[in-house]
């Protein structure tokens, strides 16, 4: 039985350490004080690029809560699209309403623009 050692990391470096150590699939992050926002394009494709085992990156432009406005789901869809132009594994996303509930409309079009991932 294989059991899945996922690691949450908040930069490139902690991902190939925790690679090293044998994590077998990576939460790819930044700022992890704030909860953990989208990680530069940069260490998204060095990620791919040297650890060989599925990469998840976080959607999210920024710290705080995660009620979003229009523009930030927007940047969210665009950053969606390069993460599918770049192979990862999967993305990771979290949308609330004004009222600490999910927000299934931009969760439905934030999964519908991820597709496969």
């Amino acid at each position: 039985m294989l059991i899945l050692k996922e690691a949450c990391v908040g930069d490139y470096l902690e991902a190939k350490k925790a690679y090293e150590l044998g994590a077998n699939r990576i939460e790819l992050c930044a700022n992890l004080k704030e909860g953990g926002i989208t990680p530069s394009y940069g260490t998204i494709l060095l990620a791919k690029e040297n650890l060989k085992i599925p990469i998840n990156v976080m959607i999210r432009p920024r710290g705080g809560s995660f009620v979003f406005t229009e523009d930030e789901i927007r940047i969210m869809e665009m950053d969606i699209e390069f993460c599918r132009e770049a192979k990862v594994n999967a993305v990771v996303i979290g949308v609330l309403t004004e009222d600490k509930k999910i927000n299934e409309t931009a969760v439905k079009r934030l999964v519908s623009k991820a597709g496969g991932l």
